[in-house]
């Protein structure tokens, strides 16, 4: 019947929630990472340094910035962040430099 009516439905993917212990950041942490730092480029016009931002969130720098680098990377490569886009963020087509 969806041939017939040449209905094509799409599926959203259900964000990623890490259970148990935190080694993985699940897609609402991804975003609030993200959220952080645009906030505070937005607000004084320079980046928050990733051991801040890693004190603020109770996360390690490395952490910080695979993050911001794989939005970055996502981004640049398909134009927004599978992460952000699985939350319905408004900054999964922003670049956070």
């Amino acid at each position: 019947m969806l041939a017939e009516f040449d209905i094509r439905p799409r599926y959203k993917e259900i964000p990623f929630t890490p259970k148990g212990m935190m080694a993985k950041v699940g897609d609402y942490q991804h975003v609030s990472i993200i959220k952080a730092r645009f906030r505070t480029v937005e607000k004084t016009g320079k980046k928050t340094s990733m051991a801040k931002l890693a004190r603020e969130i109770g996360r390690s720098s490395a952490t910080i910035h695979r993050q911001i680098h794989h939005h970055n990377n996502m981004v640049h490569s398909v134009g927004e962040c599978d992460k952000c886009a699985r939350v319905n963020s408004e900054l999964a087509k922003v670049v956070i430099d």
